[in-house]
């Protein structure tokens, strides 16, 4: 998954194309995770509705030395 999505980054600042490629990849990676992990589409699906609304804010994160 990470040099997966690293890819998508990369290929972001690049051509279209290959940003179109680099995101298929990393969504099949993602949804076979999801599947290996028992995780449903639905359960992705109501967690993003629990977020409609809020707005995040940089100043509400914590610092990465607080973690």
């Amino acid at each position: 998954m990470g040099e997966e999505a690293t890819e998508v980054v990369i290929a972001a600042k690049n051509e279209k194309a290959e940003l179109i490629s680099e995101t298929a990849d990393l969504t099949y990676h993602l949804l076979v995770l999801l599947v290996e992990s028992g995780v449903t589409l639905s359960e992705i699906e109501e967690k993003l509705t629990e977020r409609v609304g809020r707005i995040s804010k940089t100043s509400d994160r914590k610092e990465i030395r607080d973690l």
